[in-house]
């Protein structure tokens, strides 16, 4: 069975790379430009004839096989253009809420502090372990807390 990265790989090949006639996959070198990611990473760009024949042969979207998550560009997007007092000004908490209840109730519900000491000494030992600052130490034991979260996923 194909990988994606398979797929990607003769996608990249058939749509960047010039060549005459029928396929020559037996003996064609890949040129320095016609890597895989750049054209995920938008430096070319793929035919999107090809790109939608060669979707529907692997019975993948257009988006899998290129890599491309329009809504992750769009937040993405939303994000850089957000100066850090803007976001300080969002009660995010308010706004999380709308799309998960549980945080605008679970404060009237928990009592937060026994788990608030329990965090604040993990934030100050990847301070003083790891010599982080106070908000490089909160987004390091968020980004562990999100990862015990998609491991619960699977």
């Amino acid at each position: 069975m194909e990988t994606l990265a398979d797929c990607q790989e003769e996608f990249c090949y058939n749509l960047l790379t010039p060549h005459k006639g029928g396929n020559n996959h037996g003996n064609w070198k890949q040129p320095a430009w016609c890597k895989t990611e750049k054209w995920i990473s938008q430096e070319t760009l793929p035919d999107i004839r090809q790109a939608k024949r060669l979707a529907a042969r692997y019975g993948l979207s257009l988006d899998v096989l290129t890599g491309f998550d329009g809504d992750a560009q769009e937040i993405q997007e939303v994000l850089d253009r957000t100066s850090e007092e803007t976001s300080g000004k969002i009660d995010w908490t308010k706004m999380w809420s709308k799309k998960y209840p549980i945080l605008a109730q679970y404060q009237q519900e928990v009592d937060t502090r026994p788990y608030t000491r329990k965090l604040q000494e993990l934030l100050d030992s990847l301070k003083k372990e790891y010599r982080y600052g106070e908000l490089d130490a909160f987004l390091v034991l968020k980004d562990i807390l999100a990862g015990l979260w998609k491991q619960g996923g699977e």
